[in-house]
């Protein structure tokens, strides 16, 4: 398998999600789907801009009491382009406003800055450099807990992440390798009581990589053995313990590749996590991860994902929080213009040794989602659409259940 032009990269290296023990190692396809609308010789500016309306039942996702509000999302996008022989470069400018109807106090901003390069030295070598930098607003949650010590404000952190990924390829074999460091500040938040809640114990350093050697073993079929590692490290430990960590995972697995046919992914293994401080649990469970994506003809495209991550603690209540989640997506092309789309998800979380399950036990959450939508290309720069999700949580802890419904339209332009 030869790395002989960018349309063999693109269909050789498959870019995604890899989540080592509950940290996001990512790097996403940054390719513009529109055509640049200024270029001269290698470089090129294309953007896109997206207006999302959303009309949300239970905005705090909360038992009772819910809040529902109208949420409008003003989107854009910006990314300049460099392509050549050998190198792809991608720097992209993104930001969103959420602007809520009635709950303003919730309104917030985000934006990331992102810088991509891909370099191809050979035909069997390449490497991948990413810097992000991004600003991230979560919603205060559930106001009716305690309303003078609920927060009034959503928590803001600020994200920097530095990474590399690459792949070597001789005869047969090949090498895929890669590491990330990701650095986090969470800004303080107030109280409903006028007092401050203070974020700097959620400040941490994450380092991790990993190792995938490979054997072509059969066409278009490759067993591969992959090691995972990842050594978090907190500012502060403003509980009594230290949650520091380290931790691996282990696997094996086979892949088989059809291109623009059927993608088959599987691995299973061992994952082990360590914390520094003796009075948490360290965790040693099995390890899983199953994708597969199957164009079926010209119009339906379907994907399933199932796997299982583990969250270290940022709390004093649970030692770790183990999710087994599966994703099924559909999307059938029913016109040259129109497209459908639908989605299911499944995830289940265990925290491990929380004991705050109404019974005693360890807390354990199902997480339930259903979605449908529509998108319709008004032209070749613009498209119209709308989208429902549906989306559950039962829990055996008390006063966590809850039910929610999104529906939302959009209006999206590119250039």
């Amino acid at each position: 398998m030869k790395l002989d032009s960018w349309k063999t990269f693109a269909q050789h290296h498959r870019a995604g999600k890899i989540t080592l023990l509950g940290c996001a190692y990512m790097f996403v396809s940054a390719t513009p789907s529109n055509a640049d609308f200024y270029s001269i010789g290698g470089f090129g500016l294309s953007a896109t801009t997206e207006v999302n309306t959303q009309y949300n039942d239970n905005i705090y996702s909360t038992t009772n009491n819910e809040v529902e509000d109208v949420i409008t999302n003003l989107n854009a996008v910006l990314t300049a382009t460099y392509r050549d022989n050998n190198d792809q470069i991608y720097v992209t400018l993104d930001g969103d406003a959420y602007l809520y109807s009635d709950n303003n106090d919730e309104n917030n901003e985000e934006y990331r800055f992102r810088a991509d390069w891909r370099h191809i030295f050979s035909d069997s070598f390449y490497i991948r450099p990413v810097f992000e930098h991004r600003r991230l607003v979560s919603t205060r949650g559930n106001p009716y807990e305690n309303p003078d010590l609920a927060a009034t404000d959503s928590t803001v952190s600020l994200n920097n992440t530095l990474g590399l990924d690459g792949r070597y390829e001789y005869k047969r074999y090949s090498l895929d390798f890669g590491g990330q460091g990701f650095q986090t500040s969470v800004e303080d938040a107030k109280r409903g009581n006028g007092t401050t809640i203070s974020h700097s114990d959620r400040d941490r350093t994450d380092i991790s990589g990993y190792v995938q050697p490979g054997y072509l073993f059969m066409p278009n079929t490759t067993a591969y053995v992959r090691g995972d590692f990842l050594a978090r490290d907190y500012d502060k430990n403003a509980i009594a313990q230290e949650r520091d960590t380290n931790g691996y995972i282990v696997s094996a697995g086979v892949r088989y590749y059809v291109p623009n046919r059927l993608t088959v992914d599987l691995s299973a293994g061992r994952l082990d996590y360590t914390y520094k401080s003796k009075t948490l649990s360290d965790t040693n469970i099995g390890y899983y991860k199953a994708e597969v994506r199957w164009w079926i003809g010209d119009k339906l495209e379907t994907s399933l994902t199932s796997n299982r991550t583990l969250s270290p603690t940022i709390s004093n209540v649970t030692s770790a929080i183990i999710t087994d989640a599966t994703t099924l997506n559909v999307t059938y092309q029913l016109l040259d213009d129109l497209q459908l789309k639908a989605q299911a998800s499944y995830s289940g979380r265990d925290y491990k040794d929380s004991r705050s399950g109404a019974d005693g036990s360890d807390r354990w959450d199902d997480f339930y989602t259903a979605g449908v939508g529509v998108e319709y290309d008004l032209n070749e720069t613009v498209a119209l659409g709308a989208d429902y999700k549906h989306r559950a949580r039962e829990s055996n802890a008390r006063n966590l259940d809850y039910t929610g419904n999104i529906t939302s339209v959009f209006l999206r332009a590119s250039f």
